[in-house]
């Protein structure tokens, strides 16, 4: 399924008075192909990587890198990118978990 996303990177940062503030910077908006977890050949061979419950493919933007720990937001909710590959130089194939809101 298409959609649109949202890369968002979370920096932190130290006001005079000595308190850390961190500011979500959205870094990019783009479509990507996303794919929930599923019993599926593909899903079988990435047996490795356990937690992730999405799989996005999107083309590679130039001068971004995008790393671990960085959140794709999307229409279905906000995802913790766990791995990066590059297909071929054009594409990235992103493993995400879906993040839950906590409960108080």
């Amino acid at each position: 399924m298409i959609t649109l996303i949202d890369i968002i990177e979370t920096t932190t940062s130290q006001d005079e008075e000595g308190f850390v503030k961190k500011e979500d910077n959205i870094i990019a908006s783009t479509r990507a192909y996303r794919e929930e977890r599923r019993p599926s050949r593909k899903w079988v061979n990435l047996a490795a990587y356990t937690e992730a419950d999405a799989l996005f493919q999107l083309r590679v933007i130039p001068d971004l890198e995008l790393k671990a720990g960085m959140i794709l937001v999307c229409d279905t909710g906000s995802y913790t990118i766990i791995n990066v590959e590059k297909v071929k130089g054009l594409y990235l194939e992103v493993l995400a978990k879906k993040l839950e809101p906590t409960k108080a």
